[in-house]
């Protein structure tokens, strides 16, 4: 665990990244809070949000200078080492997961235990 008593004002997220989430998060619910007419607290303005100088961020905070991440590697990389220790393994060994027949196993305290397929599972969500 750090030592609090030694944190740097560079241990804290920067403001300008602070605001843009606060203001992403808070954007989706203030259609309903102002028909419900229950929201208080407004979201600061964009204008008052900027990137910080040299972040490679627009000051409008849709465009960056980064290169773009090629389709390849944004549609395949991921973290699951079931299928290899290497980023793209899982990507090119998947093929070898047969998702059925499959079964999940509730124990412990609960309504309702035993062994239940995927598919009867599934089905009330279809």
């Amino acid at each position: 665990m750090r030592d609090t008593q030694r944190l740097t004002e560079n241990d804290v997220t920067p403001e300008w990244a602070y605001q843009r989430r606060k203001l992403l998060m808070t954007g989706a619910s203030l259609p309903a809070l102002s028909l419900s007419g229950c929201g208080e607290a407004q979201p600061p303005s964009p204008a008052t949000v900027s990137p910080a100088p040299g972040s490679g961020i627009s000051a409008d905070g849709l465009t960056t200078s980064e290169t773009q991440t090629s389709f390849r590697d944004a549609t395949t990389y991921n973290n699951f080492y079931e299928f290899g220790l290497s980023k793209d393994d899982p990507a090119r060994e998947a093929w070898r997961l047969k998702p059925r027949p499959w079964s999940v196993e509730v124990a412990g305290e609960c309504e309702r235990i035993g062994r239940f397929d995927l598919d009867t599972l599934l089905k009330p969500l279809a």
